[in-house]
C-alpha cells in the first residue's frame, strides 16, 4: 500500500484553501490539514509529524518568512514551501537561505493560483519521498540534494568562498574546485576581452558590477550558467558580494535573461541615484532647520504644531521643541493681532502670504514683534496637508528704526532753528545793505553792493534747499494717482502764462514719495520762468519696451545737449538752481528715473521712467 504523504497547508485564504483540499485529497496522494493561522499551524506541528508544511507568504497572523524561522527553530528541517506573489524576488532569496525546499512564484487568478501549487506540492513531494534504504535516517543530506533551483555564493577578492549545493550543481564543478578558482579562470578565452574592459570596475570594490549577468560554461561545456543578480554584504568582517547563480539553457535564453537582468540593474541604479539625492536633501533640511536664526514651525491644517526648530521653542520660552508639538499656534498670537492672523490663514490657501507683521507673547509675557511668512504645503496629489511658516524677530530692527527716528526728530528741530536763525540773519543783513544804497552816493560801491546782494539771495536760496531736501523720504511711499497730482500742481503754478495739457489716464498710478506734487511743479515752474512768453504744457504716457514712462513736454526754447545732465546738479542754472536736483532725489526713492530729451528750439521733455513694478492701474 502506497503510503499517502502528510501535508500541512498554512494561510492560502479559505477559497483557494478548499479547492487545494479537494484536488489533492481526490488525487489520493495526501492527507491534507488546514491550517488558516501560524497559531494554528504551529499547534499542528507540535501534535504531529508532516511531510511537507505549505504557506502563502502573508499568513493572517504572521508573515512567511517569520513562519519559517519558527519552523526550522522549533521543528527543524521540515520540508517547507512558501508561495509568493510576483515581485517577491528578495522574498524568495531570504527563503531560500532560511532552507525553504522550494519558493514558487504564484499567478494572480484563483484558478492559476490553485493548479501551480497543487504542481508545485507534488513535485516537492516527490523529492522529499526518501529512498527506501532512507526512509527511517530521513538523512540531511537527502534534503539539501534536493534543494529549489537557485544557487547562491559569496564572492570575495574575485573568488568563490561560499556556495550553496544547488550553485555547485549547476557549475559542474565541486565545491573545492570552484573555490580554487579565480572567477577570470572560468571565461571563455573568446569572451575575456570584452569583460577585461570592465576590470577597472572591478577593482574599485565592486567585483561583481560588471560581471553581473554574464554567462559561464559548465565544467561539461554543455550547459551554461550565469550570474544574475548581486549585492554588496559583509562575510567574516570583510566587503563581498552575494550573488545568484542560475542555468541559462540556450544563448537565446541567456541572452534574454542578461538584458531582463541589465534592465534590473539599471533601474536599481536609478533609484540608488534617486535615494542618494533624497538622502542628501533630507541632510540638507535638517541641518537649515536646526542652523536656521529664524523660527521654522510645520503646524496641520487646524493650526497645531507639528514640528517647531530650537530657535522658536527658545524664543516662545521652552527649552525643549517637542513640548510645543500639539499647541496652537493662534494661542501665542497678542490678541491686536489675533484676528488678522487667523483671516491671514484663510487667504494662505490661495497662495504664500508674506512679510507680515504680528505681536506674540511669550511665555513669560513678553510681548515679541515677528514678521512671518507662511504657506501651505500639499500632496503630489494636490491635497493640503498642513502649513509652514518662517518668523524672524524684528525687535532689534524696530528698536534701531525708533533709535533712528528719534535721531531724525532732534535733527529735524535742531536745522529748523538753524535756519530759521539764518534767515533772520539774512534779513537783517538785506536791510543794512540797502540802507548803505542810500546813505552812500557812490556810483563805484553800487558793483559791490548788488554782489553782496546776490550773494544774500544765493544763501537764501540753498536755506530753502536744505529745508526742502529735509523732507525728502520722511513720509513712507504710497501709490499716487499722478493725474489728480498734476491738477493740483497746476493749480499751485495759477499763472495765466501757462496753458496745462493732461492726458495721463485717470486710473493710472505710481509707487512714489508724496512729494512728487513737488516734481511736477518744478517742471511748471521751469516752464514758465525759460518760456519767454505763453507757454503750453503736456503731461502724457508712453509704453516703451514694456516700460511705463511719463513725459512733460513744453514749448519753449528747449535746452543745449550740453547741459542736459548739468541741469541736475545742485546749483546750476539762473534761479536758486535745486529744483530740478530735489526732483530726481524724489523719484530716486522709488527707483524712478528722470532724463531732459527734447531739441533746441522745440522745447524740453522730460521722461520719467517708471519701474514695473511701482506702477498699476486702480481699480476703483
Amino acid at each position: 500500500m502506497v503510503r499517502r504523504m502528510r501535508l500541512l497547508s498554512v494561510g492560502a485564504g479559505p477559497d483557494l484553501l478548499d479547492i487545494i483540499h479537494n484536488d489533492l485529497v481526490r488525487s489520493g496522494e495526501f492527507v491534507v490539514t488546514i491550517s488558516p493561522t501560524v497559531h494554528d499551524a504551529l499547534s499542528a506541528l507540535s501534535d504531529q509529524s508532516f511531510d511537507l508544511v505549505v504557506s502563502d507568504h502573508y499568513p493572517p497572523d504572521l508573515d512567511g518568512i517569520a513562519f519559517l524561522k519558527c519552523v526550522r527553530d522549533r521543528f527543524g528541517d521540515v520540508p517547507f514551501i512558501l508561495c509568493t506573489s510576483p515581485g517577491c524576488e528578495e522574498l524568495l532569496v531570504e527563503a531560500v537561505n532560511l532552507g525553504a525546499e522550494m519558493c514558487q512564484k504564484m499567478g494572480d487568478d484563483l484558478k492559476t493560483r490553485c493548479t501551480e501549487l497543487s504542481e508545485v506540492t507534488r513535485r516537492a513531494t516527490r523529492r522529499c519521498e526518501p529512498a527506501p534504504a532512507l526512509r527511517d535516517s530521513r538523512q540531511t543530506d537527502t534534503f539539501q540534494s534536493v534543494r529549489p533551483p537557485i544557487g547562491l555564493g559569496v564572492v570575495q577578492d574575485c573568488r568563490f568562498v561560499y556556495l550553496n549545493d544547488q550553485a555547485v550543481r549547476v557549475t559542474g564543478y565541486s565545491r573545492e574546485e570552484m573555490y580554487a578558482m579565480d572567477l577570470w579562470d572560468l571565461v571563455p578565452p573568446g569572451e575575456r576581452k570584452g569583460m577585461e574592459a570592465a576590470e577597472g570596475r572591478w577593482m574599485q570594490g565592486d567585483p561583481l558590477l560588471s560581471m553581473h549577468g554574464s554567462e559561464f560554461p559548465t565544467k561539461s561545456t554543455e550547459g551554461r550558467w550565469a550570474i544574475t543578480s548581486a549585492s554588496g554584504i559583509d562575510f567574516d568582517g570583510r566587503p563581498a558580494s552575494l550573488v545568484t547563480i542560475q542555468e541559462t539553457g540556450s544563448r537565446s535564453r541567456t541572452e534574454g535573461l542578461l538584458e531582463t537582468c541589465e534592465r534590473i540593474a539599471e533601474a536599481h541604479a536609478q533609484l540608488q541615484a534617486r535615494f542618494d539625492l533624497l538622502t542628501e536633501s533630507e541632510e540638507l533640511f535638517r541641518k537649515m532647520f536646526v542652523a536656521s536664526p529664524d523660527i521654522i514651525v510645520r503646524t496641520d491644517l487646524e493650526g497645531k504644531i507639528v514640528l517647531i526648530n530650537q530657535k522658536g521653542a527658545e524664543l516662545a520660552g521652552w527649552t525643549d521643541p517637542a513640548d510645543l508639538v500639539g499647541k496652537t499656534v493662534f494661542s501665542f498670537f497678542a490678541p491686536e493681532s489675533l484676528p488678522a492672523a487667523i483671516e491671514n490663514t484663510r487667504l494662505m490657501f490661495d497662495g504664500p502670504l508674506g512679510p507680515i507683521e504680528y505681536t506674540f507673547i511669550a511665555l513669560d509675557g513678553r510681548r515679541i514683534p515677528l514678521e512671518v511668512n507662511g504657506d501651505v504645503l500639499y500632496t503630489p496629489q494636490a491635497q493640503p496637508i498642513g502649513m509652514v511658516n518662517f518668523c524672524r524677530d524684528v525687535t532689534e530692527r524696530r528698536q534701531a528704526e525708533e533709535s533712528l527716528r528719534q535721531a531724525n526728530k532732534k535733527l529735524t528741530i535742531l536745522s529748523g532753528i538753524t535756519r530759521h536763525d539764518i534767515r533772520n540773519r539774512l534779513l537783517a543783513l538785506n536791510g543794512f545793505v540797502e540802507m548803505m544804497r542810500q546813505e552812500v552816493d557812490d556810483a563805484s560801491l553800487e558793483r559791490i553792493i548788488s554782489q553782496v546782494e546776490a550773494a544774500s539771495r544765493q544763501i537764501e536760496a540753498m536755506i530753502l534747499f536744505t529745508g526742502e531736501y529735509e523732507q525728502i523720504g520722511v513720509h513712507s511711499p504710497g501709490w499716487q494717482a499722478v493725474r489728480a497730482v498734476v491738477d493740483q500742481a497746476g493749480e499751485s503754478i495759477g499763472s495765466a502764462m501757462i496753458t496745462l495739457e493732461n492726458a495721463l489716464p485717470p486710473d493710472l498710478e505710481v509707487f512714489a514719495d508724496p512729494l512728487i506734487s513737488r516734481v511736477f511743479f518744478n517742471l511748471m515752474d521751469n516752464a514758465v520762468r525759460h518760456g519767454n512768453g505763453h507757454s503750453t504744457i503736456r503731461f502724457l504716457v508712453e509704453e516703451k519696451d514694456g516700460t511705463t514712462v511719463i513725459l512733460c513736454e513744453d514749448d519753449g526754447p528747449g535746452i543745449s545737449p550740453d547741459c542736459k545732465e548739468r541741469i541736475f546738479e545742485p546749483g546750476f542754472g539762473t534761479n536758486s538752481g535745486y529744483g530740478l536736483t530735489i526732483s530726481r532725489e524724489i523719484l530716486g526713492i522709488t527707483g524712478i528715473s528722470i532724463r531732459e530729451t527734447g531739441e533746441v528750439r522745440r522745447g524740453a521733455r522730460f521722461e520719467m521712467t517708471i519701474p514695473t513694478s511701482a506702477v498699476r492701474r486702480s481699480t476703483g
